[in-house]
């Protein structure tokens, strides 16, 4: 053929190629009416044996009608077979002039290669043959080996999938966690094994009794897999949401292997109790524990928790070679188990030390024990022995049969008797019996008497005698039986004292006795006042005269400090007259100073007065007066002032979120014992803070993070409690609330730190070409922006809120 027939006919040739390559893997045999114009595989990654769906597009390339109901696709070759066995998929009438039809037909995998023959029949004749290459179909050569030469780069991307709720198991129990897992790459993964990179004590599982590596058998793109794990909770296990940090190995299809790290989140909910140990009750042999007298303790030992405790050690301590002695016996005791809500007991022989004093002696029980899966505890509890002792705080002296005239008269001699009796054992070497009197009596006897040892059951008839004075005035006098008495051993400083008191009226010849006034009794309304505010006050002046009256009483009041002060009246007030045992109320309005530190004040009350013949002084000159004080605690109003909590624009559920508010104490008076938390429906970290003392003019700061739990709106409260300085208690509640969202599938939990590529595409990455670059950069520097914005308003919205709480206090002070 000449070269220039060639260049004419080169032309139609390239068209032909063209036409031909339009359709992608066909190759036509001979003349066809109907063409294979598409085809899609349901997996990207067909192995031997694999079913898969192929969906087949087919259509009448020419005018030819081809009618009837009996058109077929009849499946063909040695690399592909009908998974149900029959060759020949119907079609129905549907080729008629340049018609077309898909149909899904279900193949299975079984030569090494991936040609698959396709003929279409009508009524009996072939219409069309064509065979397509199925690329998702790796071929093998005859040995079985991969065809390509570097199947590394077949890479499946395993990740854990991260939309779903957090799974959540109760402490204790055989559980089946699986692990919902995506393949971020078109290649199946296959063998997958995942295992816990976190440590063991940082699991919340019995490691003894857990499969610690899950397993997965194929992770595809489209239908993703789950790793499954058996696991035995610890029933020890706290309640909380844990971070597992997991390590996934996997194979491709050509058995290469691969690995990547992700987390998964679960919750554990555990309504158990730790086992806890302590002395619930504890008893002796006798009824009393005596110097010097062989005892024994024991002690019940119960378990409050709802877990055993095992291995127990029960150590006593607290003995002294002057007070209590163990004596014939270890200080340790061993018990193998307590269940839970059960008890058990030991005990322990000791010895009161002979020369060990009357007192209570105490003793500590630590006890150490482990639990089930083998944690270390301990527990102190502590005991009270009281010992009666051979020193003289045992003794019981006891006074009886008092004999003293009810009342005297001047010039009269009288006796006062009185019988006392030794009750115990312990025998008093030395005893010193006395009667004190007033002044306006002598004694005619010896007015102290000694007694040598005194035995239990010893009595003792005293007898002591008194003269009433010429000028002795009419009223009440008071007389005291004393009796010191010691062991031996003791010296007299060590003695102890035993009083009974004798009262005897008396009239003098030489007029009626001095009238006198006193406070019988006040009251302002409460156990303290505010400062800075008036209040009143009620004061019952009483005459303790019974013969007479008392009359132009001037009452002067003053207090320390000059901390409080009258409203509308003078520093003194008058009352007319108080008759004979009579009282009088009058009520005095006060104010208090407004800076008054908080404590207690007294009020000063002079009163001068006459008596009923309008005498200010009396028979040996002394003016009538009388001067009394009374107590008063101030304290300052208590202001606690807390800003709006701060809450995030958008929250998720199981991602952390801050909730943060500053408070400030505008009062002028501390705050103790002050305590901030979190209270709601929702889990917590960092849910608590102990402020300790708050002191006037500070400021502080709490944050507090909630782990939402489910959508919709969250509310909550930050509780503030302290106390003042007079130990009164206060609460404050400050409410907040918040919207949560279900947060999308790439979002991570508390405390995830993604790598690089982790999350997948971000918006606008279209590929390593490049395209949406420049759109992701503007979305990052917006978004910066954003964020920049938006911390500069909360510190100037903070700075404000401060500078005016501040400003609020100046003023105060002012």
């Amino acid at each position: 053929m000449h070269r220039r027939q060639v260049r004419n006919l080169l032309p139609w040739m390239i068209a032909i190629v063209m036409v031909i390559g339009l359709v992608p893997g066909a190759s036509f045999a001979g003349a066809n009416d109907i063409i294979v114009t598409s085809y899609t595989s349901s997996d990207d990654d067909i192995q031997l044996n694999e079913v898969f769906t192929l969906t087949v597009t087919a259509q009448n390339s020419t005018g030819t009608v081809h009618s009837g109901n009996t058109s077929y696709m009849q499946i063909g070759g040695s690399d592909f077979v009908s998974s149900d066995g029959n060759p020949m998929v119907s079609l129905g009438a549907v080729f008629g002039a340049n018609g077309a039809t898909t149909k899904a037909v279900s193949l299975k995998r079984v030569g090494t290669g991936n040609s698959l023959s396709l003929t279409f029949l009508n009524n009996g004749s072939t219409i069309g043959t064509q065979t397509v290459t199925v690329t998702q179909a790796t071929t093998y050569s005859s040995g079985g080996s991969s065809t390509p030469t570097d199947t590394t780069k077949y890479k499946p991307v395993v990740k854990v999938a991260g939309d779903g709720e957090v799974q959540s198991f109760e402490a204790g129990k055989v559980i089946e966690l699986d692990i919902p897992l995506v393949n971020d790459a078109s290649y199946t993964a296959k063998n997958v094994e995942i295992a816990f990179e976190n440590s063991t004590k940082d699991l919340p599982f019995l490691i003894e009794n857990a499969k610690l590596v899950g397993s997965a058998e194929k992770v595809t793109k489209k239908e993703g897999g789950t790793g499954r794990f058996n696991l035995t909770v610890s029933p020890l296990a706290k309640s909380k949401i844990y971070e597992l940090k997991l390590k996934l190995t996997y194979q491709n299809s050509w058995g290469d292997s691969f690995s990547s790290t992700d987390k998964y989140y679960i919750k554990i909910e555990n309504g158990g109790v730790e086992p806890i140990l302590g002395v619930t009750d504890y008893r002796f042999v006798g009824e009393t524990c005596v110097a010097g007298v062989e005892d024994a303790i024991l002690l019940t030992i119960a378990n409050k928790g709802t877990l055993e405790a095992r291995d127990i050690r029960v150590t006593i301590d607290g003995f002294s070679k002057d007070g209590l002695r163990l004596i014939k016996d270890v200080d340790t005791k061993a018990i193998d188990l307590i269940k839970a809500k059960d008890e058990d007991s030991v005990y322990f022989k000791f010895l009161p030390a002979p020369t060990a004093k009357s007192g209570v002696y105490e003793l500590t029980a630590k006890m150490t024990y482990i639990d089930a899966v083998g944690n270390e505890y301990e527990k102190t509890s502590t005991m009270y022995v009281n010992v009666e002792g051979k020193d003289s705080s045992a003794i019981d002296m006891e006074v009886r049969n008092v004999q003293a005239p009810g009342s005297v008269v001047s010039g009269d001699e009288f006796t006062v008797s009185f019988d006392f009796e030794n009750k115990t054992p312990i025998e008093a070497d030395w005893v010193e019996v006395s009667v004190t009197y007033p002044g306006d009596f002598a004694a005619t006897s010896a007015p102290k008497k000694v007694i040598r040892e005194v035995k239990q059951g010893d009595v003792h008839s005293m007898t002591f005698d008194f003269l009433a004075k010429s000028d002795i005035q009419t009223g009440h006098n008071d007389f005291f039986i004393t009796l010191r008495y010691k062991t031996e051993g003791e010296s007299e400083a060590d003695a102890k004292e035993r009083k009974e008191y004798v009262g005897i009226s008396s009239k003098g010849s030489a007029g009626l006795g001095r009238p006198k006034i006193m406070i019988k009794n006040y009251d302002f309304g409460g156990e303290s006042v505010m400062a800075g505010e008036e209040f009143d006050i009620t004061l019952s002046l009483y005459n303790t005269n019974a013969d007479e009256m008392v009359k132009n009483i001037k009452v002067s009041i003053s207090s320390d400090d000059g901390v409080f002060s009258p409203v509308d009246s003078s520093s003194s007030f008058f009352v007319e007259k108080i008759g004979r045992q009579e009282t009088v109320d009058y009520v005095l309005r006060l104010k208090t100073k407004r800076d008054a530190q908080v404590k207690a004040y007294n009020l000063n009350l002079k009163m001068e007065y006459e008596d009923g013949k309008g005498n200010a002084y009396d028979s040996q000159k002394k003016p009538f007066q009388e001067e009394e004080s009374i107590g008063i605690n101030v304290s300052q109003p208590i202001r606690l002032e807390v800003s709006d909590p701060m809450v995030p624009f958008d929250a998720t559920v199981g991602r952390p979120t801050d909730i943060e508010v500053e408070f400030y104490n505008m009062g002028r008076a501390p705050m103790a014992n002050m305590f901030v938390k979190l209270e709601g429906d929702f889990p917590t970290q960092n849910a608590s803070y102990f402020v300790g003392n708050f002191e006037s003019g500070n400021s502080n700061y709490f944050a507090g993070t909630v782990i939402p739990a489910q959508e919709g709106e969250l509310q909550g409260e930050i509780v503030f409690t302290f106390e003042d300085a007079l130990g009164n208690p206060s609460e404050v509640r400050k409410p907040f609330s918040m919207f949560i969202s279900a947060g999308s599938g790439g979002e991570s939990f508390p405390g995830e730190d993604f790598g690089e590529g982790e999350l997948g595409p971000m918006p606008g990455d279209l590929g390593p070409e490049g395209e949406g670059q420049g759109n992701q950069k503007w979305m990052y520097i917006l978004g910066g922006l954003g964020l920049v914005a938006v911390i500069g308003f909360v510190v100037w919205r903070r700075r404000k809120k401060k500078a005016q709480l501040l400003m609020e206090l100046e003023d105060d002070d002012e």
